[in-house]
């Protein structure tokens, strides 16, 4: 091995190393908070995309490094995705039931109670 190989593959554990540490904080504190508002569910389809690309890429030169670090880093893109579609299915399911029961209960101006609406 070349010292040109060895610099190549030392960057390449460095980088994909970094690529997968990337992920996991997002990944971590998605599925600890369960709030995924901010995220872009567009964009990590992006990411799933790109990764794909880069790992056929590397099975097609061989780089078992270039493939390893990708599909790690892929496994937590995907699993922050899984999280955005549950949580936001869960809140929008929530929203709705908040709305109906809003819609539903209103003040009672002469009694000061909460009555049930019927119609």
């Amino acid at each position: 091995m070349t010292n040109k190989e060895l610099i190549a593959n030392i960057t390449g554990y460095i980088g994909g190393t970094f690529s997968i540490i990337a992920f996991i904080p997002q990944a971590y504190l998605t599925w600890k908070t369960k709030q995924t508002q901010g995220i872009s569910l567009t964009s990590y389809i992006f990411f799933v995309i790109s990764g794909s690309l880069w790992i056929v890429h590397g099975i097609l030169l061989n780089d078992i490094c270039m493939v390893i670090f990708t599909a790690i880093g892929g496994f937590f893109v995907v699993l922050v995705i899984v999280f955005k579609i549950k949580y936001d299915r869960q809140q929008k399911q929530t929203n709705d039931e908040e709305i109906f029961v809003k819609k539903r209960y209103h003040r009672n101006k002469y009694k000061n109670k909460y009555i049930f609406d019927m119609f």
